[in-house]
């Protein structure tokens, strides 16, 4: 009987460890909460050359994509940009307050195949803003004549993210210190078949922008670093 009694001790004593250990790993403080940030000023009208296009274009998301977006993403904004050349830049920054396990990021592989595009030239890029390296990913979004280069990059918390896997290690990384990170997407893309020529003009506005933010906005939206498990 008192064998038993002490197996049964043991067993609760391993179940209420258990138990704990469980809740220690369960993140619960979301870091958005503790961003002063706001979003819908985040981003200047007019900064360099650049200003906001009026009359713009609103371009129709089908319902169903549209109910998806609204879970993963807190807020949006959504901008075309013009210099004095007549070059425009379409700009979208996505934002969500909660990057845990059941919500992420939506690429934009993803989301345009969904409006009827189709995708290819998908590559890794590394370009130089001032003293910052910088990691994006360029593809080429096609429907019908239009031709839509773009760059995009992906931030959770804290850290520039350049892969999926990058991602998962992030959260998993903030998990483990009780956190919850946000995220946030920035996109950029211009409408030409000069695949060169559109990229160095994304590239030109990227520049500009990380220029003109202060530092927190510049760390919020580029990302603060670039991952690394260390």
């Amino acid at each position: 009987m008192k064998k038993k009694s002490m197996t049964q001790l043991l067993l609760m004593v391993m179940m209420l460890g258990t138990a704990l250990l469980a809740y220690k790993l369960i993140p619960y403080q979301k870091i958005a909460d503790n961003r002063s940030i706001d979003f819908q000023k985040l981003i200047p009208e007019q900064f360099a050359e650049w200003k906001v296009e009026p009359n713009q274009v609103v371009i129709e998301v089908p319902a169903e994509m549209q109910a998806t977006l609204n879970k993963v993403y807190s807020e949006t904004i959504s901008r075309t940009y013009v210099n004095k050349k007549g070059e425009r830049i379409m700009m979208v920054i996505a934002y969500g307050k909660d990057q845990g396990d059941s919500n992420s990021v939506h690429r934009p592989e993803v989301c345009y195949p969904a409006q009827g595009f189709t995708v290819e030239q998908k590559i890794p890029a590394t370009f130089q803003i001032n003293e910052r390296k910088m990691d994006a990913i360029r593809l080429v979004a096609k429907n019908a004549a239009r031709i839509e280069p773009i760059t995009y990059w992906i931030t959770v918390g804290d850290y520039l993210i350049a892969t999926g896997v990058e991602g998962k290690l992030a959260q998993l990384k903030y998990g483990l210190r009780g956190q919850i990170p946000d995220g946030l997407l920035f996109r950029v893309s211009t409408l030409g078949s000069d695949k060169v020529a559109e990229y160095e003009v994304q590239k030109k506005f990227i520049n500009d922008l990380y220029r003109a933010l202060p530092d927190e906005k510049r760390n919020f939206v580029y990302g603060k670093s670039t991952f690394s498990l260390n």
